[in-house]
């Protein structure tokens, strides 16, 4: 029986290799979010976040407002995150935490217990993890603080991600059910066919069982996700590809790599540009933290500072993020909509 298709949360990783879809923001002036979540102009899907209310269920999943700090990388923000729920920190914790809370509804309406921890506020969801990046803005375009590359070099501090129930125990939690329990959580549907599981039961305490169970129901009541590829936002990632991959190319991006890779050559190490030296086979595991690994990272981070490597793609990737969205209104429309009913959704799920 597939199982793992259908459990919610998701890790985060310990150490960061840029791709095309870790990232998220807008230009002009902004209003940022907790996650380095930011919204700008109108504040779109994330509104009901921040919105004032007399209800403590809804005063609970409140995002406090933040500002961007230049010199730290995870309140910066980029111009597709406001059309992304997977790209957007705020967005993906939220609905994630929206999911858990409609599954755990559908379980004790079968008189069954969720067997996760069920987050009871934003503030719970930021303070989760310890260690590792703070957000998908993090380590998005290298390492960038001093005290991290000292103690770290190319790595992260061994956090533990946590939500008051280690995730590693959750395969333990439904071992620990009865068999008509598991099949009320994940449904008697396989995960990847959509066949039928061979004395699956249909039916537990006189109700019908969801077919992908209630963890499958909350997917669908909260995302719109009915199994399969989920290829909602696929467009609006494509742009995203898009931007990040012109970006690496763009001319004054190369032009402060080449002025990066000249001042590690003065210092002997002799690197291409800065995802060459991140990237070095030499740090995996341990080596991130060798002598080695955190001398070359600090004369990384030394040329980027100088050069303002970090800012340069920002400022880059934003702009060419900018131009994708005013070319592409059909697909900015479009996951604009998806967003705002998934967020809707979840601030049903979450009592708003």
């Amino acid at each position: 029986m597939k199982r793992a298709a259908r459990r919610l949360g998701q890790r985060l990783p310990r150490r960061v290799v840029v791709s095309a879809a870790t990232a998220t923001i807008v230009a002009g002036g902004a209003a940022v979010l907790a996650g380095g979540v930011a919204v700008h102009g109108d504040t779109g899907p994330q509104t009901f976040a921040q919105a004032a209310s007399g209800d403590s269920a809804k005063d609970a999943w409140k995002v406090p407002a933040t500002a961007v700090d230049a010199k730290d990388q995870s309140t910066w923000t980029l111009p597709l995150q406001r059309y992304q729920l997977r790209g957007n920190d705020t967005n993906t914790l939220l609905e994630q935490a929206a999911e858990k809370t409609s599954a755990a509804a559908c379980m004790k309406s079968f008189g069954l217990a969720y067997p996760f921890h069920i987050p009871a506020s934003w503030q719970e969801l930021a303070t989760a993890r310890s260690g590792g990046p703070k957000n998908s803005m993090d380590g998005r375009y290298g390492i960038h603080d001093a005290k991290t590359v000292d103690a770290y070099g190319y790595s992260w501090p061994k956090g533990v991600e946590s939500e008051k129930q280690n995730l590693g125990d959750e395969d333990a939690a439904v071992a620990a059910l009865s068999d008509t329990a598991k099949t009320v959580l994940h449904g008697w549907q396989d995960a990847d066919s959509g066949e039928a599981l061979a004395n699956a039961p249909r039916a537990a305490g006189g109700r019908a069982i969801p077919a992908r169970g209630c963890i499958g129901r909350a997917q669908e009541q909260i995302r719109q996700y009915t199994g399969g590829t989920d290829t909602h936002e696929d467009a609006v990632n494509e742009l995203e590809r898009r931007a990040w991959d012109e970006t690496r190319t763009d001319p004054r991006v190369l032009a402060v790599f080449a002025k990066w890779s000249a001042g590690m050559k003065s210092q002997g190490f002799d690197y291409k540009d800065p995802w060459a030296a991140n990237n070095d086979p030499r740090w995996a595991g341990s080596g991130a933290t060798s002598k080695e690994g955190i001398a070359t990272a600090r004369a990384d981070l030394k040329y980027r500072d100088e050069y303002r490597v970090n800012e340069v793609m920002h400022e880059v990737e934003t702009e060419r993020q900018n131009r994708l969205i005013a070319q592409n209104p059909k697909v900015i429309a479009d996951a604009k909509a998806y967003v705002d009913r998934v967020m809707s959704a979840t601030d049903t799920a979450l009592g708003g």
